[in-house]
């Protein structure tokens, strides 16, 4: 990636992360796809690496 393009996906992701800030809950993620991009807010979770293989 050129700093061109670098710099003009740091701009793009600072506006996104600006807006979950003002408008959503710390909990939000966002996926971003080619046409599409989704919310997510989890209610409750759990982290867990109880079954994961060595």
């Amino acid at each position: 990636m050129n700093e061109e393009k670098e710099l003009s996906f740091e701009s793009a992701a600072k506006t996104l992360i600006e807006w979950l800030n003002s408008n959503a809950n710390p909990h939000a993620v966002v996926i971003v796809e080619v046409d599409k991009a989704v919310l997510y807010s989890g209610e409750r979770s759990i982290v867990t690496d109880e079954f994961i293989r060595d």
